[in-house]
């Protein structure tokens, strides 16, 4: 169901203002990251990708376009108080929905840009966001129905408790989604224009966009990354994601590949799918650092013979989960049901335990 899928699970928590922000929108904050980069970041992470401008001498490359036409237009809107240039190129880092369904939105309105994808994110793009897009206002209606049945019985689908600040975030969701069926535009798939393998660079005015291919797969199939060598700034697409980690595709072991090539450019600037911008590798290195650790307690538990109904309450890591969640409530039930849970049941899985 949609809702399991983007507007639920994908949905993980509300996050604070980017302090360089330099305007609000609706949905979006504008962060200058550098004179010619610009994030159009989701005043609610999550949910809808960043969207990150690249301006050249002469248009814009444009990385990642939401999940909803309302956002991408939006991001479309601010790009233009920015700039005249048009956007040239679309590179979408994955084929999940939060970061291409909003193609459409950007074809309409610069007819003549092309869209860029790994190789694997194309074949994704027919296989899975076609059925998406054409059951979109169906499952909008049932996402509705189904978080206006939560929220009155204060239980997520799963039947966890809907405490703290998750409430007021279910609530938040709910408003979202009725805005959007009120408002629904039909949507038609964009697939890409220009695909690769392994890598493909673009020299974009006084910079070098570098596309490169992540094998391990630790997000998706077809993870791709952007590396600006001159201003040694990286744009991770889901990589590396905030304020919590997840491990939804349950690749620990390529994550932590993905995340060490990352670590290893050694970037001053992180742009992330979602979240905040990183202006040094703290971050990075702490998403890192959950990773081994989830992974080790999880093979101990193993060794332990702890059966894994019993694996999570076992695995005590306190202090290292303090640091994404903090006291809040839904940044606990993020954390816990799409990192700590997904690896436990990954390492489970791969030494025949389950």
């Amino acid at each position: 169901m949609k809702t399991v899928i983007t507007r639920v699970l994908l949905i993980l928590t509300m996050v604070g203002v980017d302090l360089c922000a330099i305007s609000q929108g609706k949905y979006l904050e504008t962060v200058k990251v550098t004179d010619s980069i610009y994030v159009f970041k989701p005043k609610i992470d999550w949910t809808h990708s960043n969207g990150v401008a690249i301006i050249g001498s002469d248009g814009v490359f444009f990385i990642d376009t939401y999940i909803e036409s309302t956002y991408a237009a939006e991001a479309i809107k601010r790009l233009k108080e920015i700039t005249k240039l048009p956007i040239k190129y679309v590179l979408n880092t994955h084929w999940h929905y939060d970061h291409v369904i909003g193609n459409y939105e950007f074809k309409k309105a610069f007819p003549g840009c092309k869209f860029i994808m790994h190789d694997s994110t194309y074949k994704y793009v027919n296989k899975m966001v076609k059925p998406y897009i054409d059951s979109d206002f169906v499952s909008t209606k049932q996402t509705i129905a189904q978080l206006e049945k939560e929220i009155k019985q204060k239980k997520t689908g799963n039947g966890a408790e809907l405490t703290g600040a998750m409430l007021p975030f279910w609530d938040w969701q709910l408003r979202e989604a009725n805005e959007y069926y009120k408002n629904y535009r039909p949507l038609q798939l964009v697939n890409a224009d220009i695909t690769f393998s392994d890598t493909l660079t673009f020299r974009w005015g006084s910079q070098t966009i570098q596309m490169i291919y992540l094998p391990e797969a630790g997000h998706s199939e077809g993870d791709v990354i952007a590396w600006i060598p001159e201003k040694k700034v990286v744009i991770t697409g889901d990589i590396v994601v905030a304020p919590t980690p997840y491990n939804t595709h349950k690749k620990s072991y390529g994550m932590l590949k993905a995340l060490q090539r990352i670590i290893d450019m050694s970037p001053a600037i992180i742009i992330p799918g979602h979240g905040v911008v990183e202006y040094d590798q703290s971050y990075i290195n702490l998403e890192k650092e959950a990773f081994i650790a989830y992974v080790r307690e999880t093979e101990n538990a193993i060794k332990n013979n702890i059966p894994i109904k019993e694996a999570s309450a076992y695995i005590k890591l306190d202090d290292l989960d303090y640091k994404f969640t903090g006291d809040d409530d839904v940044k606990k039930w993020a954390y816990r049901s799409f990192f700590k849970n997904h690896v436990i049941v990954e390492i489970y899985k791969l030494n025949g335990k389950l």
